[in-house]
């Protein structure tokens, strides 16, 4: 026997799953601008394509469990120039792992 990490159930050997989500986020009439800012700003998300006609933009959060994941979408959805943060699709980067939509993920 060797040295070699086993394998988890979850993810590679070499590094623990990470989980990502697409998030539609609404900014408030006006601060589109604010709200970009703001939710960059925010630890593991990345602010992507925007739409300036419907102050809607695409963010993509990165966490390391679904906690991590949950709490970041509060976050998003609680400050002050966003209107709505909705999950669009989560994903965990593991070997046998696909893209889901939130309706797949429920029980």
């Amino acid at each position: 026997m060797t040295g070699d990490p086993l394998p988890s159930l979850t993810g590679r050997a070499d590094r623990p799953p990470r989980h990502y989500s697409g998030i539609l986020v609404t900014a408030i009439p006006g601060l589109l601008d604010e709200a970009r800012s703001s939710v960059a700003a925010q630890p593991g998300v990345e602010v992507r394509e925007s739409d300036p006609a419907t102050g809607r933009f695409v963010a993509v959060l990165e966490a390391a469990d679904r906690q991590g994941q949950e709490d970041g979408l509060r976050a998003l959805s609680a400050l002050a120039s966003v209107a709505s943060a909705d999950l669009i699709t989560h994903f965990i980067d593991d070997e046998e792992s696909t893209p889901q939509s939130p309706e797949e993920e429920m029980p």
